[in-house]
């Protein structure tokens, strides 16, 4: 498990690279309606498809954390499992979400050149503090709304680093995506189905590898805050342990310092 940038960075593409083919069964489904959404002229089906966006969006997030969590617990691994295991918390998942974008959206809806000095500070805190909100519903079993404030609780003390590490790898992943980003930029105008089918490749082949490193993170922090460890990991994803049973001594696997 990393415990530094370089782990983190590493990990992340290493279980992108070997768990690819699931990984992009997940991210299947949110990629559908943005593919069609390109066809279409009407308002009322453009926002059909993405309300089904959001919905779908949602889960993948879910199930790519089980992904994780399951590689790490030596489980099998496959984009069905990783579906039902984000399902079993669908509801509270969903409620999770619809919080966390209402704050976003009113956050970014503040972020004028007047009062920028509000929303931008606002929005960032917010962005950071419920960052793991879909890990802690998914891998916990967390009720709606318990998502959130534990999300909060695991990133309190740690909002610097939490930043800091974003920063670093959304600049990583930003530089990475230029192949497909920057033809899609350039097309927009004069094909704009072609920007869009760039676009929606660009979000399948990213959002899984974002997300990767979000829960390893999540991982990270749970390692520094309450000593978890890969057995205690499994033994919570078995539904054999619970996330509140926080060790008090160092955990079996190593000298007690973070995975």
């Amino acid at each position: 498990m990393p415990s530094t940038l370089s782990q983190l960075v590493n990990h992340t593409l290493g279980i992108y690279q070997r768990n690819l083919r699931p990984l992009l069964g997940i991210w299947a489904p949110p990629m559908v309606p943005l593919l069609l959404g390109a066809f279409v002229t009407s308002d009322g089906i453009r926002a059909f498809l993405l309300l089904v966006f959001f919905f779908t969006l949602i889960v993948a997030v879910g199930a790519t954390a089980y992904l994780v969590a399951s590689f790490y617990a030596n489980l099998p691994i496959s984009t069905g499992r990783s579906y039902l295991g984000a399902m079993n918390n669908g509801a509270a998942l969903l409620v999770n979400a619809l919080v966390y974008y209402v704050v976003v959206w009113t956050a970014l809806g503040l972020s004028t050149p007047y009062t920028a000095f509000v929303g931008v500070p606002v929005l960032i805190f917010v962005l950071v503090s419920w960052a793991f909100f879909s890990q802690v519903t998914v891998l916990e079993n967390r009720k709606a709304m318990e998502g959130l404030s534990r999300s909060w609780a695991l990133v309190k003390g740690f909002w610097w680093r939490v930043f800091r590490i974003g920063v670093v790898c959304m600049l990583a992943l930003s530089i990475l995506s230029l192949p497909l980003l920057f033809p899609a930029i350039l097309v927009m105008d004069a094909s704009p189905l072609a920007s869009n089918l760039l676009m929606t490749l660009w979000l399948f082949l990213a959002f899984p590898l974002y997300h990767i490193g979000v829960t390893l993170v999540y991982f990270d922090l749970r390692a520094r805050k309450e000593d978890l460890t890969l057995s205690r990991l499994a033994l919570e994803l078995q539904g054999e342990a619970s996330p509140s049973d926080v060790f008090r001594r160092p955990p079996p696997e190593g000298p007690g310092s973070p995975l």
